[in-house]
């Protein structure tokens, strides 16, 4: 029975901090890092209007932008049209709502999910 209690308990606690990460309040500017285990955060929400910045720490280029690799279709704007230098950053204004998936047009196993909200 206690056993049993401990799993409700559990379930409940994971369910509550599973809808809280999912409503969380937009942001106005978001930093995105492009690391050895790929875009952190890899899922951000920002308003309409708001701006992400993209890094990375590695010692290689990079080159975040929309999906569908290659040719960067969804979202043509979101896309610095041109690899980054390990020590650049690029910021991009996300005027569309919506969800904007992206990637590493370098090594496009690296993705991640911009959600823009109004």
């Amino acid at each position: 029975m206690r056993s049993l209690i401990i799993a409700i308990v559990v379930g409940a606690t994971t369910v509550v901090g599973f809808f809280a990460a999912r409503h969380e309040d937009p942001l106005e500017h978001v930093t995105v890092v492009l690391t050895d285990g790929g875009f952190m955060p890899a899922t951000v929400m920002i308003k309409r209007g708001g701006t992400v910045t993209f890094s990375t720490d590695r010692d290689v280029t990079f080159w975040p932008a929309s999906n569908l690799h290659p040719d960067h279709g969804l979202y043509p704007d979101f896309d610095p049209k041109r690899p980054l230098n390990f020590k650049e950053t690029w910021t991009f204004t996300f005027d569309r709502s919506g969800d904007w998936a992206y990637h590493d047009h370098l090594r496009s196993y690296f993705t991640g999910t911009v959600h823009v909200v109004e």
